[in-house]
């Protein structure tokens, strides 16, 4: 662990808005994110940056960014290999999707929150496990499945939050009530 990863390492947080398409998640991200850097917090949402890019370049980024992970903590790539294994994907073109999924929303959430107070996510671990279990054939335990997503934080030595956007028109509301709480 770097020095910048050490000294910030009780202090990391990350924010995941999970939800449907359309209901407002980048747009809370966004607009939270602004106000909270107003508030002078070092604030990680580069997830924005990536879904702005042309696909060659942000798949080129993504591999960029796993590639240089996977050596860093291979105990959490085998935990992520195990979740997604669990469920038991129908061929190998999910099971790579998932895979890739799980290890860029890992590798994002552990380089952005080096430098950062929090980092939101309109896209996150919350997401990377719907996806593995929609895609999934297999009914694993989820007592197992918790425990291995528990040890992804605790691999990561984070402290993560998470909002589900049901409806659009409370994401005013939530801003006003995030900022407040944090």
């Amino acid at each position: 662990m770097s020095e910048n990863e050490h000294l910030n390492a009780n202090n990391r947080k990350v924010l995941e808005f999970f939800g449907m398409p359309g209901v407002g998640k980048s747009y809370l991200s966004s607009k939270l994110g602004e106000m909270l850097e107003s508030d002078g917090l070092r604030v990680g949402n580069c997830i924005m940056a990536f879904s702005r890019m042309p696909f060659t370049k942000r798949f080129a980024k993504k591999l960029w960014l796993i590639i240089s992970t996977l050596w860093v903590n291979r105990s959490a790539n085998a935990t992520i290999w195990k979740l997604i294994r669990l469920h038991r994907p129908s061929n190998i073109k999910t099971y790579s999707k998932l895979l890739i999924n799980w290890l860029f929303v890992y590798a994002l959430i552990r380089i952005e929150s080096r430098d950062s107070d929090i980092v939101l996510l309109d896209q996150g671990l919350s997401q990377a496990l719907w996806s593995t279990k929609y895609y999934g054939r297999g009914e694993p335990d989820n007592q197992l499945v918790a425990r291995l997503v528990l040890r992804l934080i605790k691999h990561l030595n984070i402290k993560v939050g998470a909002i589900t956007i049901m409806q659009i028109n409370v994401s005013h509301t939530l801003i006003r009530f995030i900022t407040d709480e944090l």
